[in-house]
């Protein structure tokens, strides 16, 4: 009895999460997010002065996007992605 319910539980939560949303229909093809009345100069500035203000370091800034890294001085998280 109890394996039928299961397998049934299982079933229903992997066929269930294999649904995606509608594609999006914008230029890009990805998500954009757009806050009235803001330039994004100032957008930019907000975001590279949290991520500074968080400890993070500023990888690369272009145009279209904003890359911040941080270093980590765990030694699992070296060894599992291979960084130093």
């Amino acid at each position: 009895m109890k394996a039928p319910l299961t397998l049934s539980i299982v079933g229903t939560i992997v066929f269930t999460s294999y649904q995606t949303g509608p594609p999006l229909k914008i230029a890009s093809g990805r998500p954009e997010v757009f806050i009235a009345d803001v330039s994004p100069q100032r957008v930019r500035g907000v975001i590279i002065d949290r991520g500074m203000a968080g400890d993070w370091t500023l990888e690369k800034d272009t145009e279209n996007s904003i890359t911040f890294v941080k270093r980590s001085d765990s030694v699992m998280a070296s060894m599992l992605l291979g960084s130093t």
